[in-house]
Order: C-alpha cells, then sequence, then structure tokens
C-alpha cells in the first residue's frame, strides 16, 4: 500500500460526507497542524486518529482502491420517517455510535434492567424526590441505573440527524438524544420515548435510531415506546382531562397550566402544555396556519414556564459527573468532551 497523501484523505472523506472543515476542526488531533501534511508517518497516525473517532475501518480508509467502511458491526433499526433512505442516516449514526461506545465504557454504574417494574413504580422513585416527573429527575433514574444519556448533536452540515438513538456497548444501553432544542420539557418526552423502547424490551444488542419523535404514533414499537412516557409524565394514558379551552396568548396557556399543576401536583405544568398543543394541532379542522401559531404560543409559555435553561447543558452535565473519564486514554477524553460540550480540563483535573 502506498503512502496516502492528507489531499487525497480529506477528498475520500469528503465523498461520504465529512468535510475538510470538519475534520479540522473536529476530528484531527490538537497537535496537528499543516506541516504535518508532508510527512508520510504524521498522515497514517491522523488516518488512526480519523478512523476511530468517524467509526471508520481503518483499512479501507488508507487503501483508495477500497469503498470507504463504517467499522459497525450491527445493524440498526431505523424509526424513520417515509422519504428518507436509511443511508442518508449512516453518517449521523456511526458518528453518534462511537459517543455511545465511550461512554458505555466509562460508566461507573452497572446495569440494571428496569423491565421487572411497573411504570406505577418507576413514576412513584421518579417522585421520591421531586414534586413533578421532570428532565433532571429521569436523568437521575437512567444514570443510577446504569443507563447513560447523553445529548450529542456534532455533525458534519448538511448530514442526516435524528431526535433519539439507543444502541448498546459494553452490556448496557446508551441513550443517545440528538434533537437540538433547549426546552426542559422537550427533551423530556425523548429520553422518556428511548427509555420506553428498553423497558418494551425493543433494543437487541443493536441500534435502534428515531429519526423522528412525536407524541403519537403508528408503528407499535414507537406508540408502545410513547405509551411508557405519556404514563410516566402523567400518571395515566387518557390526558383529556388536562385539556383547556384555546387561549389567547402563551401567558395565558402558561398560567393555564400552572393551576392546573396545582390541582395535580405531580404533573409538570410544562408537560400540560405540550399535551394540549399536541393535541389542538392534531385536529382535523386545524389547517397549517392553526398548528403553526399553536406552537409557538405552547413554545412561548414554555419558556415562561421553565425560563432561562438549556437542557442540552443539564443532560451532559450528568455524563460529566457519572463517568469514570480516567478508564479513557488521552485521545478518547478530549474527544468525548469536545464532542459534548465540555471542558476537558473539568472532566480530568487539569
Amino acid at each position: 500500500m502506498a503512502d496516502i497523501e492528507m489531499a487525497t484523505l480529506f477528498k475520500r472523506l469528503n465523498q461520504i460526507g465529512f468535510s475538510k472543515n470538519f475534520i479540522q476542526q473536529k476530528v484531527l488531533p490538537d497537535w496537528w497542524s499543516a506541516d504535518c501534511e508532508s510527512t508520510p508517518g504524521a498522515v497514517i497516525e491522523a488516518a488512526a486518529y480519523i478512523s476511530r473517532r468517524l467509526n471508520l475501518d481503518l483499512s479501507s480508509l488508507l487503501d483508495i482502491d477500497t469503498e470507504l467502511r463504517f467499522r459497525n458491526s450491527c445493524q440498526p433499526k431505523f424509526k424513520k420517517q417515509q422519504n428518507t433512505n436509511t443511508e442518508d442516516l449512516k453518517v449521523s449514526h456511526c458518528l453518534a455510535s462511537r459517543i455511545a461506545e465511550l461512554t458505555a465504557y466509562a460508566c461507573k454504574t452497572k446495569y440494571q434492567p428496569i423491565d421487572n417494574y411497573s411504570v406505577a413504580k418507576i413514576r412513584n422513585m421518579l417522585l421520591s424526590s421531586r414534586q413533578h416527573i421532570d428532565l433532571e429527575s429521569v436523568l437521575q433514574f437512567c444514570w443510577n441505573h446504569g443507563i447513560p444519556v447523553v445529548h450529542f448533536n456534532e455533525f458534519p452540515k448538511g448530514v442526516k440527524k435524528f431526535h433519539g438513538m439507543l444502541a448498546f456497548f459494553d452490556k448496557r444501553p446508551v441513550i443517545i438524544v440528538s434533537l437540538k432544542d433547549k426546552s426542559l420539557t422537550r427533551l423530556l418526552f425523548v429520553v422518556l420515548h428511548e427509555l420506553g423502547h428498553i423497558y418494551r424490551k425493543h433494543l437487541n444488542n443493536t441500534f435502534l435510531i428515531d429519526e423522528k419523535i412525536e407524541f403519537e404514533d403508528s408503528d407499535e414499537e414507537e406508540a408502545e415506546a410513547n405509551e411508557l412516557a405519556v404514563e410516566v409524565m402523567f400518571g395515566q394514558l387518557d390526558r383529556r382531562n388536562l385539556l383547556f379551552p384555546q387561549l389567547p396568548s402563551g401567558e395565558d396557556i402558561a398560567q393555564f397550566a400552572l393551576n392546573i399543576s396545582k390541582n395535580q401536583p405531580n404533573v409538570d405544568p410544562g408537560s400540560i402544555v405540550m399535551n394540549d398543543a399536541w393535541h389542538r394541532a392534531n385536529l382535523a379542522e386545524a389547517t397549517k396556519n392553526d398548528k403553526k401559531n399553536i406552537w409557538a404560543q405552547a413554545r412561548k409559555a414554555l419558556k415562561i414556564i421553565e425560563g432561562e435553561v438549556n437542557a442540552l447543558v443539564k443532560i451532559n452535565s450528568f455524563l460529566k459527573e457519572n463517568l469514570d473519564w480516567e478508564k479513557l486514554n488521552e485521545d478518547n477524553q478530549e474527544y468525548l468532551a469536545s464532542m459534548t460540550g465540555l471542558k476537558i480540563e473539568d472532566v480530568v483535573g487539569g
């Protein structure tokens, strides 16, 4: 095999969706510089970094006569939109898989299955230290049971993304949340949905990718995952008693939801807002403009209820505290931290 040039690596990677800019900013090690490009040994070392970080087969990366291959040995189960080709999700899925693999390996807590609990038991456990079922209580529950939850959205520009993903590494399931939304309530539903897949045993030593998670879905497994999420959030599957008349503004919606929550103190007001918006937006007579306005007002109400929050930071603050970072080598520490918005000096003590 002849020495490969860096320009050739960039060209080959670009053909499968990884731009030169993404490789330089997100993938190459800190010591890499333009001067290294003329040193064959450095190029080979860079290729090794790239293959590990992008989940690529190294031999296929170095051999220009071979088609580039990802290293995944498991076939993913895609829950995708009708107009999405599974190949469109390959890059995002393989990048997220590497993050899941590193996280699973360094998780401090032994995995404890949750399918022996009733849904009511799970809800009671979540409420043991919180007034409402909220994102923080669900994250704590997951990590206590050795189920890591990570927010990861560092993808190349133009790559097809997904809302949530389950992966199975090191004898444990890992939840990857990729939806870039700061709302605690919005990402609460995503995490609970993925937890529902675990609870219903939809994951069998493989990957499950949810391109888009909605409140209801005709797919049987998606419906079962949603049932777990809804019952945990509300203590019931029938949520019609939580609906309210159409209100003129986000401020009114927020206040109405807060009033309902006072009468049902274990139900989060943000979840009440999302529940009401979904039902009204999916009425048969709701026009496209109606739906747009309903969700706009719901977003405004959530902002009033939640205040200035960042669910992405909240999720990965648990990642920071619940991994044994010393189990990872220096390269993997740096990569996992940078890809999840953490500072390396904060996770390994500088």
